[in-house]
């Protein structure tokens, strides 16, 4: 398991927003998603103390897509100082 780190900004406690308000058919799509994803192992259970609100948003053919609002915790994350390593690179590093 890998245990995953995010660099606050000093004097910032973790964000927790409360969720935005849902209609029952957007509560119902939610948990499905959720079901599913545990089911698929794309997502445990969590106890973090971060929290991100959750909210669908119509698509071009009228299906739903989920979205998480992540604004409050990258306004006071401390960014990475390097680049991601590019991906012509790290094939050449495998291929050697």
């Amino acid at each position: 398991m890998y245990v995953h780190a995010v660099k606050l900004e000093s004097n910032h406690k973790p964000p927790s927003q409360p969720p935005h308000p849902m209609t029952p058919v957007g509560l119902k799509k939610l948990q499905r998603i959720i079901n599913d994803f545990q089911k698929k192992d794309f997502i445990q259970p969590s106890y973090s103390p971060y929290g991100a609100p959750v909210a669908f948003a119509r698509k071009k053919d009228v299906s739903l897509r989920l979205c998480v609002n992540y604004r409050a915790l990258n306004k006071i994350t401390i960014e990475d100082q390097s680049a991601l390593p590019r991906e012509d690179e790290m094939f050449d590093q495998l291929c050697n």
